[in-house]
C-alpha cells in the first residue's frame, strides 16, 4: 500500500513539473556570433535557470528554423544581437507568442568579465522576463467613478463654497412724487454659499430740481442689509432668477437757493426694499454673472423739504428702480 502512494505520488510530481515547463524557449543566434561564443553552454546555462519555467529547445534544431524561414514552434522566441564583434554591448529581444498579436520584451547585458559572467547575466535577465511574461494578471480592479460624476461633484463643492460677491450695477429710479427719473450707482458685497447670498448694499442718485423760483441739487444715498436667494431656471445651467430683500436707511441732502441765499437740509427715512431679478450666467460656474430687474423700496417716513412756497424736495412713500447689474464671485 505504501509502495502504491509513493509510486502514485511520484507520478503526481512528473506530471507537476511537466505541468510548470511545459512551455518551450528557442534562442536564435546570429550566423556571425563574437570569437568565444558557445552556443550549447548558452542553452545549458540558460538551461539552469529557466527550468521551472520554460523547456530550451536544442541549438540545431534553433538555428535551422531561424535560416528556415519557417516559424520557430515554440512559446517564447529569444533573439540575441551583437551591436559589434565583441562580447558586449547585446541586445536581447524576447517574443511571446502565446498572445495575439505577440509581445515583445527587450533588454541588454551592457558588460561583462568573460563569457562566463556573460551567460550568467544573459540568464539571469532572461528568467526575469519570463517570470513576468508567465505571471498571472492581476484581479480586476473596481471601475473608476465617470468622469461627468466627478465634474458633478467638483461643481457642487464649488457651488456650496462660501464666496465674496461684489455687485456693481447702474439704472434708473423715481418715486410716487418726483416724475422725473433719476440716474442711479449702485454696489453691493456679499458672501454667497450654493443659492443664498447675504450682504451690504448701497445706492447713490443725484438730481436738479426746481420749484417756484427755487432750485436745488439733491443727492440721496441708501444703505441696506441685503439677502438674495438664487434658482436656476428648469432645463438651464446659465438662465437663472433671484428674489431678495433689504432694510436699511435712506438719506437725502438738499442744497438750494432761495432768492441770493443758499440753504443745506437733510432728510433720513428707514428703508424696507423688495427686489426681482432675472439673470445669465457668463461662466458656468456663476462666477460671472449679468442680471437685470426692478426694484420696490418702501421708505417708513416721507421727507419733504420747502423753503417759503417752493417745495425743493419731497421722497414720498415709494421709490422705483430698474437696474442692470454685473456680478463677480472674487
Amino acid at each position: 500500500m505504501a509502495l502504491a502512494l509513493l509510486a502514485l505520488a511520484s507520478v503526481a510530481s512528473v506530471r507537476a513539473r511537466a505541468q510548470t515547463a511545459q512551455d518551450e524557449l528557442a534562442i536564435v543566434v546570429p550566423p556571425d556570433p563574437p570569437a568565444g561564443f558557445d552556443r550549447q553552454r548558452l542553452l545549458q546555462r540558460v538551461q539552469v535557470y529557466v527550468g521551472p519555467i520554460a523547456r530550451v529547445i536544442g541549438a540545431d534544431g534553433a538555428a535551422s528554423a531561424s535560416t528556415s524561414g519557417d516559424p520557430i514552434q515554440a512559446r517564447f522566441v529569444v533573439q540575441l544581437e551583437w551591436r559589434q564583434a565583441a562580447m558586449t554591448p547585446l541586445d536581447v529581444r524576447v517574443l511571446d507568442t502565446s498572445p495575439a498579436p505577440p509581445k515583445a520584451y527587450n533588454f541588454q547585458v551592457t558588460s561583462a568579465a568573460g563569457w562566463d559572467e556573460f551567460e550568467r547575466l544573459l540568464a539571469l535577465k532572461l528568467a526575469s522576463v519570463l517570470r513576468v511574461a508567465t505571471a498571472p494578471p492581476p484581479p480586476p480592479t473596481a471601475a473608476a467613478e465617470p468622469a461627468p460624476a466627478e465634474a458633478d461633484a467638483a461643481t457642487e463643492e464649488h457651488a456650496t463654497k462660501l464666496r465674496p460677491l461684489l455687485e456693481v450695477g447702474g439704472g434708473i429710479a423715481t418715486s410716487s412724487t418726483l416724475g422725473e427719473r433719476r440716474v442711479l450707482g449702485a454696489l453691493r458685497f456679499a458672501l454667497a454659499s450654493g443659492g443664498w447670498s447675504f450682504g451690504i448694499a448701497s445706492t447713490l442718485t443725484f438730481s436738479d430740481q426746481a420749484s417756484a423760483g427755487a432750485s436745488a441739487d439733491v443727492l440721496e444715498a441708501s444703505w441696506t442689509a441685503s439677502a438674495r436667494r438664487e434658482w436656476l431656471l428648469p432645463g438651464s445651467a446659465r438662465w437663472f432668477a433671484q428674489l431678495g430683500g433689504e432694510l436699511g436707511v435712506l438719506a437725502a441732502r438738499v442744497t438750494g437757493e432761495v432768492g441770493a441765499r443758499e440753504r443745506t437740509a437733510y432728510g433720513v427715512s428707514p428703508l424696507a426694499s423688495a427686489v426681482v431679478l432675472g439673470g445669465y450666467r457668463l461662466l458656468a460656474d456663476g462666477s460671472l454673472v449679468l442680471a437685470f430687474g426692478p426694484t420696490l423700496d418702501l421708505l417708513w417716513t416721507r421727507s419733504e423739504i420747502r423753503a417759503g412756497a417752493a417745495r425743493l424736495y419731497d421722497s414720498g412713500h415709494i421709490r422705483l428702480r430698474a437696474e442692470l447689474k454685473l456680478g463677480l464671485a472674487l
